[in-house]
């Protein structure tokens, strides 16, 4: 692969080269244009914090599934009035409980919870024996009571979801989104990089007007001189020195004003490039002046449409549609919800312990299940709001369908016009080097005779006009030919391969240094 410097040849005039110790010159290939845009450029800053973010989503939804630990501690204490009714269960009833476990719910519907629980309940009942219970009281009396369980649920939806079917187009359906901001980001980073290429050039033609006024000067110049001296011969009237004069002044007026107008273009530059302010512009690319041989309208089409980013993007955003489609859909299903509970309990008025070290009567020996089996079903009746998602939904995946459609004719169209105006503007450049050839023998010639005192020195001045004229058209259409050249490469999204670079490389380089930057933070 070979990378041209952005240089053509000695357009920059000697006025705006700096010394040794002036200021910083830049100077950058293709490669290192990228470069600069990934490593200084402001919008691509925020872009690539954009990229390290843009899978939260999915980092989210994920955490929905992961293992979580459960402790908890209760107390509860209830008072009731002294009467007949509370003989039994006793006016003050106090219950204090301790749980840890774990729990954890699948992508497959499934929910899973064990838990390992201890209880004490306590009630004053006989405690205190009334002349009512004074004969038998005191044998009804109990200490605390300690219950310890190790249980265990399962639950599974099975109509609802689709065995984790909806929950794997959910993730699609994320990953999607986060695929579409780093297509968004290389997107972001073409549209740059072909503005810096128009800027470069664009910066050349105003170097070539520099150039070409200050040929036109020098020459205006010489013209003034020689008309000077045959004014002293007697061969031109001095009123045509003051014509000269007049020429030369505006051609200088010319002159300063496109220095002006290259230091507000560099300056633009410098800062699209987000580099030093005080950084000097000191060269552009070489300018092509071949049509490509390569042209193929038909296969382009295709390459483009299988890489074009917009269409890609649109084509993600579909998938994205069939999806969100697809989990609304499932929000219509009924659902039908099986729960199975199993615990192991052990009892004693002695200590909490006693229920889990005891194997004789403890929850160890599994004397004492409590079982638990439930089937629940719900089914959404006139729900206005998921038939609204649905009708949403499919909306969307139309509108989008249509976009597509759209876009595959714009991107022909674009082709086929890109195309007629490559071809159009180098038939224009091939023309204007014509033109320029022949005007500059026409001038030489003119000048030749000029000396001689053939000509008079309105006939000098209109060819030098001509002359100046044609140069200016001539890298004007040169740069328009490489931007077409640079647009048709752009509708078919292969310019970058063209030299050799791989974007989505870029963009993995660019998403390591962005979350070491975040990690800094």
């Amino acid at each position: 692969m070979q990378l041209s410097q952005w240089e053509n040849g000695n357009t920059i005039p000697d006025s705006l080269q700096s010394a040794g110790n002036g200021p910083k010159k830049l100077r950058l290939s293709i490669t290192q244009a990228i470069e600069q845009v990934i490593e200084n450029n402001t919008i691509v800053q925020n872009a690539k914090l954009e990229i390290v973010k843009a899978d939260s989503p999915e980092w989210k939804n994920e955490s929905k599934y992961s293992w979580k630990a459960l402790a908890s501690i209760q107390s509860s204490k209830q008072l009731f009035p002294d009467n007949r009714n509370n003989i039994f269960a006793g006016t003050i009833r106090s219950q204090d409980r301790i749980s840890a476990g774990i729990e954890k719910q699948f992508k497959t519907g499934t929910y899973f919870k064990t838990e390992i629980s201890t209880i004490r309940y306590d009630v004053n009942a006989f405690e205190n024996p009334n002349s009512q219970t004074a004969g038998f009281g005191s044998l009804l009396a109990a200490p605390p009571m300690y219950t310890g369980a190790l249980s265990a649920i399962l639950s599974q939806e099975l109509l609802k979801y689709g065995f984790g079917k909806n929950e794997a187009d959910k993730e699609k359906l994320l990953k999607n989104q986060t695929l579409l901001v780093r297509e968004n980001y290389i997107n972001i980073l073409t549209q740059l990089v072909v503005k810096i290429l128009v800027d470069y050039w664009s910066l050349s033609i105003v170097d070539s007007r520099i150039a070409t006024y200050e040929k036109v000067s020098k020459n205006t110049e010489e013209i003034r001189r020689l008309t000077l001296r045959k004014t002293g011969l007697g061969l031109s009237e001095g009123f045509e020195v003051n014509q000269w004069n007049q020429a030369y002044l505006r051609t200088q007026s010319l002159l300063e004003k496109a220095k002006v107008d290259r230091i507000e273009a560099e300056r633009n530059l410098v800062r699209i490039l987000n580099v030093d302010t005080g950084s000097s512009i000191e060269g552009v690319t070489d300018l092509s002046e071949t049509l490509p041989t390569e042209i193929n309208l038909k296969a382009d089409k295709e390459y483009a449409l299988s890489r074009r980013t917009d269409y890609l993007i649109l084509k993600r955003e579909r998938e994205i549609a069939k999806l969100a489609l697809n989990t609304a859909l499932a929000e219509d299903d009924p659902s039908l919800l099986a729960t199975f509970s199993y615990s192991s309990i052990g009892q004693n008025f002695n200590s909490p312990q006693d229920n889990f070290i005891a194997r004789q009567r403890g929850i160890t020996s599994f004397n004492h299940p409590q079982i638990l089996a439930e089937l629940k079903m719900s089914y959404p009746l006139w729900d206005l709001g998921i038939k609204a998602g649905i009708r949403d939904a499919e909306t969307n995946l139309k509108i989008n369908e249509m976009k597509i459609q759209n876009l595959e004719q714009e991107i022909t169209q674009e082709i086929d016009n890109r195309h007629e105006a490559l071809i159009a503007s180098h038939a224009l450049l091939k023309d204007l080097m014509k033109t320029r050839k022949e005007t500059e023998i026409f001038y030489n010639g003119l000048m030749e005779r000029f000396r001689q005192g053939r000509y008079t020195a309105v006939n000098v001045k209109n060819a030098l006009d001509s002359l100046a004229n044609v140069e200016l058209a001539v890298t004007q259409a040169k740069i328009n030919f490489n931007i077409n050249l640079v647009r048709y490469e752009l509708a078919k999204n292969s310019l970058f391969e063209k030299y050799g670079l791989d974007l989505y490389s870029i963009l993995e380089e660019v998403e390591k240094r962005a979350k070491q930057e975040t990690d800094k933070l």
